[in-house]
């Protein structure tokens, strides 16, 4: 497996398709009514975050595995310092203590996160187990093709352990359901980004079958299935909801490709995916900023005008607010846990 230290351009060109996405699936489920069960939000509702949670995966491919606990703990410190921290300040200090939206108290806090900023929590989780298990099967295996494998069975034993504390504390708590739902997600994008040279050398060709396989099972079940409706505790609609995100995020991931990188917009979109987490963050304080008197349907002339009114807006306002903060080193440290560069 090759490292490579230089951004991947087409990789962050992905985070901000899956960023676009989810603006636009906040946007138009706010802004209208009856989105929820149109075919359009059933794309937007299988790609958002599993697509994001698979990439987050694949992305670990250009970083080498800490070798000893010194780069364990610091590599475990930066991701909490990017995922904990931002959610603490705009959580508790911005919405909870300056503008009231947010209730401080421990129910609200750590049961009640799928209401607010849980995608870093779930991030932060999984992350802390990927850490700690790559750690332990890099310790253990002496042959770098056993790695992955090793550190799938120290993963399922992390999964195992956060569905006992779930079982305990209750699968709300800190957000722990959402969590081992994308866990698979992210196994997968490291899998196929560990192996992903040695595929695209010997089976580039299997890989368009499986992409245009995906793509015909993923537009089948849109238009067929209701994702959002399906039940988050019957096991079957659970499998089911999750094979499609699969299968779309692989469509979705196989297609783009074929995109130019020399565009104006495949760059304006890798640099909405190079700061996913500022413009998640801030997209919620800039979200519809135009709303009629009364919400229209969602496919009427006037659903779909406010809904492209309202996304372009917040798309362009969040760009421009998060390049300004981000352009301040230390806003960009306390605001979003991005450790400065050095010079």
């Amino acid at each position: 497996m090759n490292t490579y230290k230089k951004r991947d351009s087409y990789v962050d060109f992905l985070r901000g398709i899956a960023m676009l996405i989810v603006i636009f699936g906040h946007t138009m489920a706010e802004s209208t009514t009856g989105s929820t069960d149109s075919v359009l939000f059933n794309i937007v509702w299988s790609l958002q975050m599993p697509l994001f949670i698979l990439i987050s995966g694949y992305v670990t491919r250009y970083g080498r595995a800490p070798t000893n606990a010194r780069e364990m703990f610091a590599l475990l410190g930066k991701r909490t310092l990017a995922y904990l921290l931002p959610w603490f300040v705009f959580t508790v200090l911005f919405n909870g203590l300056i503008l009231g939206k947010q209730i401080l108290t421990p129910e609200a806090l750590f049961r009640q996160m799928d209401r607010g900023y849980w995608f870093l929590i779930t991030l932060w989780t999984i992350s802390v187990i990927f850490i700690l298990a790559r750690f332990a099967a890099s310790k253990l295996c002496r042959r770098a093709e056993s790695v992955p494998w090793v550190t799938l069975c120290f993963y399922l034993i992390g999964m195992v352990l956060l569905s006992g504390l779930g079982y305990f504390a209750g699968f709300d708590f800190f957000c722990i359901k959402l969590t081992l739902y994308y866990m698979p997600f992210y196994f997968l994008g490291y899998l196929y980004g560990f192996y992903h040279d040695k595929i695209e050398e010997r089976f580039s060709t299997a890989v368009s079958i499986a992409v245009a396989a995906a793509a015909l099972i993923w537009i089948v079940a849109i238009v067929k299935l209701n994702l959002y409706s399906l039940s988050d505790t019957d096991v079957s609609d659970f499998l089911l909801r999750a094979g499609v995100s699969l299968c779309g995020c692989i469509a979705v991931c196989g297609m783009m490709r074929t995109v130019k990188n020399t565009s104006p917009v495949y760059r304006f979109v890798g640099w909405i995916g190079s700061h996913t987490i500022e413009v998640y963050m801030l997209h919620y304080y800039f979200l519809n900023p135009v709303m009629l008197a009364a919400t229209p349907a969602c496919f009427s002339a006037r659903g779909i005008a406010l809904t492209a009114v309202n996304f372009v807006i917040t798309v362009t306002t969040v760009t421009i607010v998060a390049g300004l903060l981000d352009a301040n080193r230390y806003l960009s440290l306390i605001l979003f846990g991005r450790i400065p560069k050095k010079k």
